[in-house]
């Protein structure tokens, strides 16, 4: 596997934990007022955490895309998010 190949996967990997932290950290504000951090620390949290997850599920799991990773994904991002915003003081 050459270089740009292997960029490729990586980055593919990492692509959807990018998308829904992007859409959290954006849509987050209809359920939980902007409250706690700023949104690029929203949004730095929310990726690494996405990543987190993924990495666990394939090695878990041991292949990427299951759909219980997507799931965990998308739960992890949100509490995350609502963390952040400081949704328990609402």
């Amino acid at each position: 596997m050459d270089f740009l190949t292997l960029l490729g996967h990586i980055t593919n990997f990492c692509l959807p934990a990018a998308w829904i932290a992007a859409a959290a950290v954006l849509c987050g504000g209809l359920v939980v007022p902007a409250r706690g951090a700023s949104w690029p620390v929203r949004l730095g949290c929310d990726f690494a955490v996405g990543l987190g997850v993924l990495l666990a599920g394939l090695l878990l799991s041991g292949s990427d895309g299951r759909m219980l990773t997507w799931a965990a994904l998308l739960a992890a991002v949100a509490f995350c998010e609502c963390w952040l915003r400081a949704g328990w003081r609402r």
